[in-house]
């Protein structure tokens, strides 16, 4: 039986996803990023994975807008690719926090 697929949780903060990129080696990548950060302080993500990035309005509010429908189907999408590849593949998620 396999133990299933890889999947790691990252942070931007103090270099966390740089070295969980070295060390877990992802082949998918969901990138979720403040749209008040920087475009300077982004995550490189050139390499060999998929990646799929956004950028949220990052806050806990009611009233504030989080991701679209069309996002979230986007996201969808694109797990449906890493899905049938799981047994091989390793999914790294990020946000600011890894929370």
């Amino acid at each position: 039986m396999s133990a299933g697929p890889a999947i790691r949780v990252s942070a931007l903060q103090d270099g966390r996803l740089a070295r969980d990129l070295e060390s877990f080696r992802p082949t998918h990548i969901v990138s979720l990023l403040d749209l008040r950060l920087p475009e300077h302080r982004a995550p490189n993500l050139d390499g060999d994975y998929q990646v799929f990035q956004r950028r949220f309005d990052d806050v806990e509010d009611d009233a504030a807008t989080g991701p679209v429908h069309h996002v979230i189907a986007d996201l969808i999408a694109f797990l449906a690719d890493w899905v049938p590849s799981a047994r091989d593949a390793r999914l790294l998620c990020h946000c600011h926090m890894g929370a």
